[in-house]
């Protein structure tokens, strides 16, 4: 999760694969603003499934290994 929605923003949190996120605001095609544990920020759409739900509730899907694949 990063402070803007952009590559080179500062990282706020690492959320686990499977955990369940609230999107707020579905920015742009490329990144929605979340809530995880009490903070918001932003994250990639690609790193997003929707959980089924009309509430606005995502998973996180993919699992990065390092920074550099967290675009």
């Amino acid at each position: 999760m990063r402070q803007s929605p952009s590559t080179s923003s500062s990282i706020l949190a690492n959320v686990p694969v499977g955990t369940l996120v609230d999107v707020i605001e579905e920015t742009n095609n490329d990144w929605y603003k979340i809530v995880y544990n009490n903070k918001t920020g932003y994250m990639m759409t690609d790193f997003l499934e929707n959980a089924g739900s009309s509430e606005g509730q995502y998973y996180i899907r993919v699992n990065c290994q390092n920074e550099s694949e967290a675009k």
